[in-house]
């Protein structure tokens, strides 16, 4: 059992892996009809990873190790998120969180070709680009648990098609294949052991941390999986942080989020939820609990809140640094120094036109 703890648990890859990985899709070699405003993880795991990782130099392997030409790394931060949010937002949280930027919206769009060259330099200059990240669709081994088959819903928003399967042939291991332990757990699957794994990376790493990936309809919050991860997180004093698509996206959902029972929560496999509420005596207590992680002051929510009101600060003295500025010289600054990207989020935090007309 030790090994399929800790073998995933050094399946992460470093940021400028995954962005190499993101520049190729939509070329001819992968996932070419790949659109950035329509496929969802789900779409890219099934389309890209998935085949990617097949027949690879290493065998029929987790993306991670493909990527990463069979080094282990251990990762600085896992990163929980639903498959249904788009795969670009995904990527974008991740960025965000390597910027230290609360919303991933503006990265979003500097991941378009004419962009992202100037976004990894400024990664690069940050010193960030190296960070490593647990993404579950790149860590686990999709060859060992849902390659050779599809669920309800699987079919592409660009062709209409199906998503493929993969005839690799690996022997699977879902959550409660055989052989189990007395609770019932798969000893050899991977995908039911992330709550150990976590615990074995936070012994591995004081500086652990978890990013939640919050999608423009939360619907992260309805995943089984993400609400054990979020509560496993806090239980081993993890370090964690929201990054959401944007401010806007917060209204109306808190008072979803004053709902959220774990008995509400889905999971693509049935058994995986069966097996996280077994695990859990007293749903009721459960409940509160999150509901004080999420919402409570010193909440998450409000942790991020508190960031964004710091934002808010900052971009009120960019904005009348830039108004003691002669036009002229402002004009000059933005055409001379600042990258497309930068002068956008700069616009929209001061309210003052800096030269980027797009």
């Amino acid at each position: 059992g030790d090994a399929r703890v800790k073998d995933p648990a050094r399946r992460a890859l470093p940021l400028h892996a995954l962005l190499r990985f993101y520049r190729r899709l939509g070329t001819k070699e992968c996932m070419p009809h790949f659109d950035p405003k329509k496929h969802t993880t789900a779409d890219v795991t099934r389309q890209a990873i998935i085949p990617a990782s097949a027949a690879s130099s290493f065998g029929n392997a987790a993306m991670a190790t493909v990527l990463m030409r069979g080094r282990t790394v251990l990762p600085q931060k896992m990163v929980s998120h639903t498959w249904s949010n788009l795969f670009s937002h995904l990527v974008g949280a991740v960025v965000a969180d390597a910027l230290d930027t609360l919303e991933y919206e503006e990265v979003v769009r500097r991941l378009e070709p004419a962009e992202i060259g100037a976004l990894d330099a400024e990664l690069r200059a940050k010193g960030t680009i190296a960070a490593t990240y647990w993404i579950c669709c790149f860590s686990v081994d999709q060859h060992v648990s849902i390659c050779d088959q599809i669920f309800p819903g699987d079919v592409d928003p660009v062709t209409g098609n199906f998503h493929p399967t993969c005839a690799c042939g690996k022997e699977k291991q879902g959550s409660d294949a055989e052989p189990t332990m007395e609770n019932g757990r798969s000893i050899n699957c991977e995908i039911n052991k992330f709550a150990d794994m976590m615990h074995c990376l936070a012994c591995l790493r004081p500086d652990f941390s978890q990013v939640i990936a919050v999608d423009p309809d939360f619907a992260v919050f309805n995943r089984a999986w993400v609400i054990a991860e979020l509560h496993r997180a806090r239980f081993l004093c993890l370090g964690q942080v929201l990054r959401l698509h944007s401010r806007h996206t917060l209204q109306g959902k808190l008072e979803d989020l004053k709902n959220l029972r774990v008995e509400d929560m889905a999971s693509t496999n049935p058994a995986d939820k069966e097996m996280i509420l077994a695990k859990i005596p007293d749903k009721a207590a459960f409940n509160q609990e999150m509901q004080h992680l999420i919402l409570d002051d010193g909440g998450l929510i409000h942790v991020w809140e508190d960031g964004f009101a710091v934002l808010e600060v900052v971009g009120e003295v960019a904005r009348r640094g830039f108004e003691r500025m002669s036009t002229k010289e402002a004009t000059e600054m933005s055409e001379a120094r600042v990258p497309t990207g930068t002068r956008k989020l700069l616009r929209r935090l001061s309210g003052f036109n800096t030269g980027d007309n797009v």
